[in-house]
Formats: structure tokens, C-alpha cells, sequence
């Protein structure tokens, strides 16, 4: 039996520390833990922003403002918000599963075409436990958020907010993801670092012009 599926739970917080080649050692197919860590990437994310970004904004002394990409409902909490967040909830959770599904199915077609044989529900797995880290942004974009409603926004906040809680993730997500895809496919450092670096890529591509948007729209 897999040890990793006695304490999966505990196994998730390992992936934040050296231990993560160890994680990638025990969950290879077809021992892999599915549904903890899709259900933890999709839901923690909207515990994070329902519980921190009033905290934040309580804090800056601050209300949601007209043209934040924060919904205001998270912000300024009343009972008139509550149908609101019944549909926001299970929506971004929906959402973010779509995410993990699309970057699985990804994972999965490359390894048909470089006849890799893993499961769709394995990589669906696989993508869950490489983005682990990726719950970090979500708090950057809390604190970015707060840092453009400021009185007087420090650039030196928001570019530490932008190396600690967007680069510092998303190079770890990546570093993950090579590490997992050698230790699952027995392939080479430059192949799995090319698979790697590609959905990656495109995400940081997206999010660059918002980032831009947000720093020069409080300056």
C-alpha cells in the first residue's frame, strides 16, 4: 500500500519544502492521490480571498473601490452580499477545476505523443500537486489589490509583493513540475523542462499587461 495515502494531507505541506521529490517518488502512477489536492488547489483559493481581503482592506482602512478586479462583495461584507457569494463560490471552485483539467489534458497529450503511459486522472493528479505553490499568488493578488486603493502606494511593497507572491511561485511551480515529470517519465532535464516552461510561459504572458495595468493605474 502506498504510504502516501494514509496522510495525504500532511504530505501536501511537504511539497512546500525539500521533501517534494519524495512526494513525486510515492505518488507515481498508480498510486496517485486524485481528489485531495484538486480539491485543495481549487478550494483554498476562495477561502484565501473571502477571508483575507477583508482583513486586508480593514487594515489599509480602505473600501472596495469602482474598477477593482475584487469583487466588492468580498470586501465590504453585507447581508446583501450573501446570494452573490453563493454564486461566486462555486463558480471560481469551477473555474479553477477547469484550469486543472486543461493543464492535465495537457500533460496527457504530450505523454501520448512521446508514448508515456499515465492515466488522464494520474496527470489530473500530477497538475494538482505541481500547482500546489501557486496559492501564493492568490494572496499577492489580495495584497495588490489592497496596495492599489492605498493613500500612497509604495513601489517598494509592490514590487516585493510581486517577487515573494507571483515570481517566487511560479519559478517553484515550474522547478516542480520538471522535477515530478523526471521522476514520472525517466526522460531528460531539457525535455521536461521545454513541457515544463510552456503552459507556464503562457500564463506569465497573460498576467504581465494586468500586472502593468495595476502598477501605473496607482502611480
Amino acid at each position: 500500500m502506498n504510504p502516501l495515502n494514509k496522510s495525504v494531507w500532511m504530505h501536501v505541506w511537504n511539497v512546500y519544502t525539500f521533501s517534494s521529490r519524495q512526494v513525486f517518488e510515492l505518488t507515481k502512477p498508480p498510486d496517485t492521490p486524485i481528489l485531495i489536492p484538486v480539491l485543495f488547489v481549487c478550494i483554498v483559493p476562495v477561502l484565501i480571498l473571502w477571508v483575507l481581503l477583508p482583513i486586508f482592506y480593514l487594515i489599509v482602512g480602505v473600501n472596495a473601490m469602482a474598477g477593482s478586479y475584487i469583487p466588492a462583495e468580498l470586501v465590504e461584507f453585507k447581508f446583501s452580499s450573501i446570494p452573490y457569494l453563493v454564486l461566486f463560490v462555486p463558480v471560481t471552485i469551477v473555474g479553477l477545476f477547469v484550469c486543472v483539467v486543461l493543464l492535465g489534458t495537457y500533460f496527457f497529450i504530450i505523454g501520448r505523443c512521446f508514448h508515456i503511459d499515465i492515466l488522464w486522472e494520474h496527470w489530473l493528479g500530477f497538475t494538482a500537486w505541481i500547482n500546489i505553490p501557486m496559492l501564493l499568488t492568490v494572496v499577492g493578488s489580495s495584497l495588490l489589490s489592497v496596495w492599489g486603493h492605498a493613500t500612497n502606494p509604495s513601489l517598494f511593497f509592490f514590487f516585493s509583493i510581486i517577487v515573494i507572491f507571483i515570481i517566487l511561485p511560479l519559478v517553484w511551480t515550474v522547478v516542480l513540475c520538471v522535477q515530478g515529470l523526471r521522476i514520472w517519465t525517466d526522460k531528460g532535464m531539457s525535455f521536461c523542462v521545454r513541457i515544463s516552461l510552456i503552459p507556464y510561459f503562457l500564463y506569465a504572458v497573460s498576467t504581465i499587461p494586468e500586472l502593468i495595468h495595476l502598477g501605473t493605474g496607482a502611480l
